[in-house]
């Protein structure tokens, strides 16, 4: 089954399908984000008048509004699901285009590369050894590695309570689990400061773009963040070594493989070591 898939790869990317879907992913992707924030707005709006009428005693009309605000909510809500479903789209083509499709077993094997030639070692869900880099890049290659496994839940939620404990087995169901905690809980599990400046208590992808320093493109290095949007962003990825293009992160349900140029439109690159 393996190689029928890798044949039909190499087939799909010489007639140059995997780039034609890619870029309607990245379209989709984009589409609804923005309808996403739209609606977010719309709806902000639309409480903020009904703060206002309930305010001068226009009770009906307050409802009115207050009905309108759930309605946008909903369909914003809506638009941010589908949009993080085309995140993954654009994350597995991206591994098929760019050769990033990787097993636990190649995973694995990278992982004791690092604690062959730095002394990097992992006991659950603390890294220690190695240099501060190395640290990262084990955390997020056994975060991966098992997700490829099953070992650690897939699921993606930006609800529930914030756990950044659990960098490599996993949140419980019920719990947060999204791009920006995933890239914190990767930093904790190396005994690093918190990246939000928060001491470990929150923070999203606004607060690692405010805390983190500005760092070029060319620049980027293991666990450096590649944070995608304008302020204050809307997805994030951990850089995967120095050079190249590599990334982990979590923005469906797996930790899995991208790259820097993942979504379309703006970036920031920030540096926490």
């Amino acid at each position: 089954m393996k190689r029928l898939r890798q044949a039909l790869a190499k087939i799909a990317e010489a007639l140059g399908l995997n780039k034609t879907l890619l870029a309607r992913a990245r379209r989709r992707y984009s589409a609804n984000h923005k309808r996403a924030v739209t609606n977010h707005h719309k709806a902000k709006v639309a409480e903020r008048k009904a703060d206002s009428l309930r305010a001068d005693g226009h009770l009906v009309a307050a409802a009115q509004e207050d009905k309108v605000a759930a309605r946008c909510h909903h369909r914003a809500y809506k638009s941010h699901l589908r949009a993080q479903w085309w995140v993954g789209r654009v994350k597995l083509l991206c591994q098929r285009i760019e050769g990033l499709e990787q097993t636990q077993e190649e995973l694995q094997a990278q992982l004791k590369k690092l604690e062959r030639e730095h002394g990097v070692t992992i006991t659950g869900n603390k890294v220690t050894g190695g240099t501060p880099r190395q640290r990262l890049q084990a955390a997020m290659l056994a975060s991966a590695a098992a997700c490829a496994s099953g070992k650690r839940p897939n699921f993606y939620s930006q609800a529930g309570a914030w756990d950044v404990d659990h960098c490599i087995t996993g949140e419980r169901p019920g719990e947060r689990s999204d791009c920006s905690s995933w890239f914190t809980s990767v930093y904790k599990s190396c005994g690093l400061p918190d990246p939000n400046g928060a001491d470990y208590s929150g923070g999203y992808t606004g607060t690692l773009g405010t805390h983190g320093r500005p760092v070029s493109r060319g620049a980027l290095d293991s666990g450096d963040a590649i944070l995608f949007g304008t302020a204050p962003f809307h997805h994030v990825e951990m850089k995967l070594g120095h050079g190249g293009t590599a990334t982990i992160g979590h923005g469906s349900a797996p930790v899995d493989r991208g790259v820097v140029d993942l979504l379309p439109g703006p970036k920031a690159y920030r540096s926490f070591v």
